[in-house]
């Protein structure tokens, strides 16, 4: 673990960061380089999600690392009971402001379950033990909701990652296409 280590609900002026999380753990860009372009473009309607609450991807549903005041990562994660109504609402501003129609994946969560979004950690504290911090942090928020299980989606094309989550606890129970990828979900039984 790293010295220093602070993890705290992310602020409206984390947005760009929590943005840029987002889209790093989508594998849209990447969270240390310099975005541009299309990219920038991308960055300012996403961040415009982060800063109003109700959403998915807002701020108010993200908790941030620190070390020595420096942001190193970050998971947005929220109860499944939320889900539907703040999925309608980000889904709803994506095809009103950039034409992006998200309607037809499946329901990741529900009531419940305390979902772990996404998540992702600037290189430079990768292997530092950031992310299972943050990951320790978001079961532990699942646990004072008193929810049943925590559940999280992983790529399958993402074999080492699934294998972490597995050590960690967490049990493959389900299938889903969405998002153009195929996904397993996993859950922790609490």
């Amino acid at each position: 673990m790293i010295d220093n280590l602070l993890i705290r609900d992310a602020r409206i002026e984390d947005s760009m960061f929590v943005a840029r999380c987002l889209l790093a753990a989508m594998e849209m860009v990447s969270l240390d380089a310099v975005v541009e372009g299309e990219d920038a473009v991308l960055l300012d309607s996403v961040v415009n999600s982060c800063v109003e609450e109700g959403l998915l991807y807002s701020y108010c549903n993200a908790r941030v690392a620190e070390v020595k005041g420096e942001l190193a990562g970050c998971l947005i994660s929220y109860d499944g009971g939320g889900y539907e109504a703040m999925r309608e609402a980000t889904f709803g501003k994506l095809l009103k402001e950039n034409g992006i129609d998200l309607t037809g994946n499946p329901m990741e969560t529900g009531p419940g379950e305390y979902y772990l979004d996404s998540m992702a950690v600037v290189s430079k504290y990768r292997g530092l033990g950031i992310g299972h911090s943050l990951m320790s942090d978001g079961i532990a928020r699942a646990r004072s909701l008193g929810v049943s299980s925590v559940v999280l989606l992983v790529d399958e094309e993402h074999p080492r990652l699934l294998a972490y989550y597995e050590q960690l606890g967490f049990v493959p129970c389900d299938m889903m296409e969405a998002f153009g990828a195929r996904y397993i979900k996993l859950a922790l039984a609490l």
